[in-house]
């Protein structure tokens, strides 16, 4: 099925450490802030790898990839800045009290670049 627009997520604040007294630059998922679109390795640096989608012509259809710089992509879409910006997302608690939090990164693309028939 050919979708007319799609989008790019990943759920980095999610998974990051939280921010705390011991690990300040954590991902603080109220705020915002020390949320990062590379995760941190254990040591507190950028990790030297995080996978972005990419398309590539097989058979002469497009296809979607999964990894890392594969040889023969037709467009990475900016690599992991695919993924976008940070989305606050609300949610209804207990109680049907609405908190907030910000658990992804999302860019959400007007036209799908690797519909069947392309």
């Amino acid at each position: 099925m050919n979708y007319s627009r799609m989008a790019f997520e990943a759920d980095l604040p999610r998974i990051e450490a939280p921010a705390s007294i011991t690990n300040p630059s954590g991902c603080n998922r109220l705020t915002g802030a020390g949320c990062t679109l590379i995760p941190a390795t254990d040591d507190g640096q950028p990790a030297q790898f995080y996978p972005f989608f990419s398309t590539h012509v097989m058979n002469g259809a497009c296809v979607w990839q999964l990894g890392n710089h594969i040889p023969g992509s037709k467009n990475d879409f900016g690599q992991n800045q695919e993924y976008g910006t940070l989305l606050n997302s609300t949610y209804t608690g207990f109680g049907g009290v609405a908190t907030t939090r910000y658990n992804n990164f999302r860019q959400i693309l007007s036209k799908n670049p690797c519909a069947a028939n392309d």
